[in-house]
């Protein structure tokens, strides 16, 4: 007869390979959107805001980023990315099909592709975790904390996504 810890240890190395397998194909959803799935859209810059963004250290350093507002969308750059663009201009955007994120701008007269934070983060972390749970689940239970660490880093890339 099977004691109660015994039976509560089988029902959690279940959970977690369960969990690992949810954490695989989530990323794969993720990284076939980023990869396959865009939809090019032309939109036009409508609002373009520096913002200085500071880090509340002792030192008081900060930097400089613009908003960039589009008919349909918002989202950061750099101060040297926005260097070409203007207000009224027509952009090139590559946004998810199923997260409807922007996800690189580019821009017409350069046709300079610039990687936004939520295409940067849709590649990545996505192909990180895949990685990481199949060494999970070769390697059983010798990877628990970094299996944790990317679990919550690609939940809270999903939340990002999905906003």
């Amino acid at each position: 007869m099977n004691s109660p810890q015994e039976s509560s240890e089988f029902d959690l190395t279940r959970l977690k390979k369960v969990f690992i397998y949810f954490c695989i194909v989530i990323s794969a959803i993720i990284l076939i959107d980023t990869l396959f799935l865009g939809q090019n859209r032309t939109e036009e810059i409508t609002g373009l805001n520096e913002e200085y963004q500071s880090y509340f250290n002792a030192a008081g350093n900060g930097h400089s980023t613009f908003k960039v507002n589009t008919t349909n969308y918002a989202f950061y750059l750099s101060p040297e990315s926005v260097e070409a663009l203007s207000l009224n201009v027509q952009i090139n955007l590559k946004t998810s099909s199923i997260f409807n994120q922007p996800l690189y701008v580019i821009n017409p007269d350069t046709s300079k592709e610039i990687v936004l934070l939520s295409g940067f983060t849709g590649l990545t972390i996505p192909a990180v975790v895949i990685l990481f749970m199949l060494l999970a689940l070769k390697f059983k239970n010798r990877l628990g904390i970094i299996t944790f660490v990317l679990q919550v880093a690609l939940l809270i890339n999903l939340a990002y996504l999905i906003q």
